[in-house]
């Protein structure tokens, strides 16, 4: 596999949330959301959604909920969504490139300009690396509005049921330790621990196998509360 030569940009939850919306279209996103075209905007802008719209927007794209909480990309549709957010990004270079009258000025968008496109085309070489070491190179995925997207959608196994689950038992282990939830919010917690009960599990698309780990995760979650009091300032969640 290829590995990274220049480091990606760390982007925001909500840019993340904007990608996936592009890729299944407006329509479809309020629709499998239940949310409206308004509130989408916000999320994307930053506001905290609510888990299940992002279980919603993730499964229905056939993305990661660690991709969509983390940016931590596990599989194909993810690496398309990822490429996407910086061809969007290059997009927006060239157009401050064009606006920008004062030479230093348009010498520093250019070099952003570039870095953008060199991760771009390593992110690109990193996926189809991939590919051809599972023999397996599908169709592209079309993230353009004006093109319909080839190849099968992912189906949805009941797995996707846990989410609902785990981001109960999250803020159920929180208010009982009396513990403020962490600056990323429940949505995003609940995503995390949800990639986390998944990885535990034996056949992630099993649901009572998935439901007999929720007392696994509790335990797993009160521990590194109880951790973070016992060692403030180490980078864990706040425990106060």
């Amino acid at each position: 596999m290829a590995g990274m030569m220049v480091e990606k940009y760390d982007w925001e939850m909500g840019q993340r949330i904007e990608s996936l919306i592009a890729h299944l279209g407006m329509d479809k996103s309020v629709s499998v959301s239940g949310k409206s075209e308004k509130q989408l905007q916000r999320y994307c802008a930053g506001s905290e959604p609510p888990f299940s719209v992002l279980q919603a927007l993730a499964y229905s794209a056939g993305a990661t909920l660690d991709w969509v909480a983390t940016g931590e990309v596990g599989n194909n549709t993810d690496f398309l969504l990822e490429e996407d957010l910086y061809a969007r990004e290059a997009t927006r270079l060239e157009r401050l490139i064009k606006r920008a009258r004062e030479e230093p000025k348009k010498a520093e968008l250019r070099d952003q300009l570039d870095l953008v496109r060199s991760i771009s085309r390593t992110i690109a070489e990193e996926r189809l690396d991939i590919q051809r070491e599972e023999g397996n190179l599908p169709e592209p995925l079309q993230l353009s509005r004006n093109r319909k997207r080839h190849g099968p959608a992912r189906p949805k196994s009941d797995a996707s049921k846990i989410g609902a689950k785990v981001a109960a038992l999250v803020l159920e282990v929180y208010r009982a330790s009396k513990v403020k939830l962490p600056e990323i919010g429940l949505a995003t917690e609940a995503a995390q621990r949800t990639v986390q009960l998944l990885a535990k599990s034996e056949d992630p698309a099993d649901l009572q196998e998935l439901e007999s780990l929720l007392p696994w995760l509790r335990n797993q979650i009160e521990k590194e509360l109880v951790e973070a009091r016992a060692e403030p300032g180490t980078g864990k969640h706040s425990a106060s």
